[in-house]
């Protein structure tokens, strides 16, 4: 709650439902975004959240959400909930940028066709 408040009213919805997105994706649905443990996830929890992430959304997204959760660790840590190594080994995710591709569809008989006439 200490990070979310300190956004604008829109950037607090945005990290919201991405901070409860994240929370349910790791609790399995049973915990939201203000009753997870966020000072209990470690290194390899943040790297599996993004793994996890980065397979459902673009990575733009999943980048997004886990700046947020990172802020949110960053908090954690200032409370004095976490420790300082815990905390950047935690937030050190290498994250992956550019597009995924769309998926792919058959193509009609004619449209293999007028490819080989454009091409030819």
């Amino acid at each position: 709650m200490v990070y979310l408040s300190q956004l604008s009213v829109s950037s607090r919805r945005t990290m919201r439902g991405a901070l409860k997105t994240i929370a349910q994706i790791v609790s399995g649905g049973e915990l939201d975004a203000v009753s997870f443990p966020w000072a209990e996830l470690r290194y390899q929890h943040t790297q599996a959240i993004y793994t996890r992430l980065s397979e459902k959304y673009a990575f733009s997204n999943a980048n997004k959400m886990m700046a947020g959760l990172s802020r949110v660790l960053e908090e954690a840590w200032k409370l004095g909930q976490m420790s300082a190594e815990d905390y950047h080994r935690a937030i050190t995710i290498e994250r992956k940028t550019g597009q995924r591709l769309l998926k792919s569809r058959a193509l009609s008989i004619g449209e293999v066709q007028a490819l080989f006439h454009v091409c030819a």
